[in-house]
């Protein structure tokens, strides 16, 4: 679903910037 590829994709984003995204998003 686009929805879970898209969380996937923010997720990536903010692992890159160093950032822990909450496993709840």
């Amino acid at each position: 679903a686009l929805c879970v590829t898209t969380a996937a994709v923010i997720r990536n984003g903010l692992g890159l910037l160093g950032i822990s995204a909450p496993e709840s998003m």
